[in-house]
């Protein structure tokens, strides 16, 4: 059974610009959904949910599906590196669930990509094609 933790909100004000939410499974798994673009202007509420996500009660490890981004540029990447930090401060296994190709292109471009879950060297994806569906880590 999956839960809504908090309702859907806006980053960065409008809903073209994206937007962030929680959701908590009976397996105490938390996953971040984020939809649309992280950017300069929508970074700041992402690590506001993800900071929730990471500190709450009872969870066991926090996903990020990142299947609905449509643009991250830095100051997205260095939200994502944020949750990653203050989930294992907690503790708690970080991984990236799902990812857009153009996020999982920016992932492997940073060498993120290995760290959060998958192999670098994996076959992208088309452009316009399925998303990549990612395993977690440990």
């Amino acid at each position: 059974m999956v839960t809504t933790g908090l309702p859907s909100r806006n980053l960065g004000g409008h809903m073209s610009r994206g937007q962030a939410w929680i959701t908590y499974r009976d397996d105490a798994l938390v996953t971040i959904h984020a939809h649309g673009d992280i950017d300069v202007t929508s970074a700041a509420l992402l690590r506001e949910v993800a900071f929730e996500a990471v500190t709450h009660p009872g969870g066991q490890g926090v996903a990020v599906d990142l299947s609905a981004v449509t643009f991250i540029d830095s100051v997205g990447v260095a939200a994502l590196v944020t949750a990653f930090k203050t989930a294992r401060a907690a503790g708690l296994p970080f991984t990236v669930a799902a990812a857009s190709p153009s996020a999982t292109r920016l992932l492997r471009m940073t060498g993120l990509a290995g760290l959060w879950g998958f192999a670098p060297d994996d076959p992208p994806s088309a452009p316009n094609g399925p998303l990549t569906a990612l395993t977690p880590v440990g």
